[in-house]
C-alpha cells in the first residue's frame, strides 16, 4: 500500500512540476485503447511531457462486465513514466514502467449457487511501444505497445453463505494494445519569431 501511495504522489508531483520544454513535438496526448473492448473494458489515458524525453501518463479503466462475465465490475487506475529514446517528447519509440490498482466486485449465480466477490489488486508493469503522431506539432496518433504486467492483492469470495478470504498469488500476463488518440500542445506554426 505504501508503494501505491508513493507512485500516486509521484504522479501528482510530476503533474504540478511543469518544466520548460525544448522539444519540437506535442507536449500532451489523450488516448483510448480499443483493444480493451475484447475484455469489455474501456481505457482512457492522458500523457504529459515534462522534459524532452520523459513523460508521465495516467490511465483510467472501467468495465461494467469484465471479460463478459455477468456481474464482474472493474475500476482501475495506472500511472506510468515513459522515456522516449529520440527526444520526441510525446512521439517515437519509448520504454515505460509504472503501477496502479484495480478494484473488482460483483456477484453471479452458477447452477443455483450465488458467488459474491470483491478485491483490491495492485499491479506493476513495464512496456515498450511506438507512438506515431501524424503532424509535427500534434494531431492524430497510433500507438502499438506490448509488455508484461504483474498483479497481486486480496480477494474475498462468498459462496452461498461461506466466506473465503485470501491473498492471491502474484499473477503475471502479457500486456498488449493499440492506443488511438490526439497529441497536442506543440509549438504553433506562427509563434516564436526567428528564422526557420
Amino acid at each position: 500500500m505504501k508503494r501505491l501511495v508513493l507512485v500516486l504522489v509521484l504522479c501528482v508531483l510530476v503533474g504540478f512540476t511543469v518544466s520548460a520544454q525544448t522539444a519540437q513535438g506535442p507536449k500532451m496526448a489523450v488516448g483510448w485503447n480499443p483493444v480493451a473492448i475484447i475484455w469489455d473494458e474501456f481505457d482512457v489515458s492522458f500523457e504529459y511531457a515534462f522534459t524532452t524525453n520523459m513523460t508521465a501518463k495516467g490511465m483510467l479503466s472501467y468495465s461494467p462486465n469484465l471479460a463478459w462475465l455477468s456481474g464482474m465490475t472493474l475500476f482501475g487506475f495506472q500511472a506510468e513514466f515513459r522515456y522516449y529514446f529520440f527526444g520526441g517528447a510525446v512521439g517515437g519509440f519509448y520504454a515505460g514502467a509504472g503501477g496502479g490498482f484495480n478494484v473488482i466486485g460483483g456477484s453471479f449465480d452458477l447452477l443455483g449457487v450465488t458467488v459474491t466477490y470483491s478485491g483490491f489488486l495492485p499491479d506493476i508493469f513495464a512496456e515498450i511501444g511506438y507512438k506515431w503522431v501524424v503532424g509535427k506539432t500534434g494531431g492524430f496518433y497510433l500507438e502499438p505497445f506490448f509488455g508484461y504486467e504483474l498483479a497481486f492483492g486480496t480477494v474475498s469470495v462468498t459462496v452461498s453463505g461461506g466466506t473465503f478470504t485470501g491473498v492471491s498469488p502474484a499473477v503475471g500476463g502479457i500486456l498488449y494494445g493499440l492506443n488511438l488518440g490526439w497529441a497536442f500542445g506543440g509549438p504553433s506554426a506562427s509563434g516564436g519569431g526567428g528564422s526557420r
